[in-house]
This record gives structure tokens, sequence and C-alpha cells, in this order.
């Protein structure tokens, strides 16, 4: 029985994982936010070919782990980072769950299932994206074109 397992009694076997081989098992478990920038561009290296990183980034969202690196994501990422928690809750705010997952490429299904929540409510969290963002788009573009015909007039 390895520290994983100690630590993490439920984990489940994942025999193909990438991870199992590092050597340095605590680079996915940095200690400070310093620590965390330092070691995911390597621990995401890592993870990108992983074969279980699905399984991996199931049991992390299942699990409710708020620390360390699963599946190349961190807690803020699963949804456990500042602004993430219901303060009087402490419950995990979903919505920005699904959005992380989704922008890891999980599909809509996916992260229902992976989330134990209705597809309705991922779908709609998700339409409330894209319009936000879609609106934010149109003011950035409002902003240029309003900025370079103001610099086209003080030309003439």
């Amino acid at each position: 029985m390895n520290d994983r397992t100690n630590f993490f009694p439920d984990l489940p076997s994942l025999p193909k994982a990438a991870c199992r081989d590092v050597a340095i098992s605590h680079l996915f478990f940095p200690e400070s936010k310093k620590e965390e920038a330092e070691r995911l561009p390597i621990a995401r290296a890592i993870c990108a070919g992983c074969l279980e990183r699905k399984e991996c980034l199931d049991y992390a969202l299942r699990e409710q782990i708020p620390h360390g690196i699963w599946a190349g994501t961190t807690p803020a990422q699963r949804g456990f980072g500042q602004g993430c928690r219901n303060r009087k809750t402490g419950r995990v705010n979903r919505a920005e769950a699904v959005r992380s997952l989704h922008s890891f490429g999980r599909s809509p299904r996916e992260i229902a299932a992976t989330m134990n929540i209705e597809l309705s409510y991922v779908t709609q969290v998700l339409k409330r994206a894209a319009k936000l963002e879609g609106e934010s788009q149109l003011l950035k573009e409002a902003e240029l074109s309003g900025a370079s015909s103001q610099s086209s007039e003080s030309v003439c």
C-alpha cells in the first residue's frame, strides 16, 4: 500500500494512470499557490496523455477533493477556489465547476453524469455562459471600433 492509498482509501485502481510511474508523488499535491504555479505545467504534461484522465477527474469531483492536481485540474478549476463556495453553506458552486469542466472538453452529458446533476441544468449554465461571453465580446468590439473611429477622425 503506498502513500496515496493511505491518504485516499477509496482511491480507485487506475492501472494505466500516467502518474503511477512518477517518482515524485508530491508533485500533484502542492502546498502553496506558488508551488501549484510551478508544478502545474509538469503535472498537466503528465496528465495530458493519460489513459485514466476521465476516471481520475470523475473521482476527484465525486469525492469533492479540495486539494491536489487531479487529471490536470486545480482545486479552483474543480470548483474549490475562492468564490467557488457559498460562504454560508460551504457548498461548491456547481455552475463554476460546470463551466470549468466544459472548458476542459467535457460534454454536457458527461458533466451531468459526473456531477450527478440534471442535464438541463448543465445546458442552462453553458447557455448563460455563452450568452455572457458573446455580450462581453460585443462590448470589446464596440470599444475597439469606437477607438479606431476616434483615431481616424483625428488624422483627417
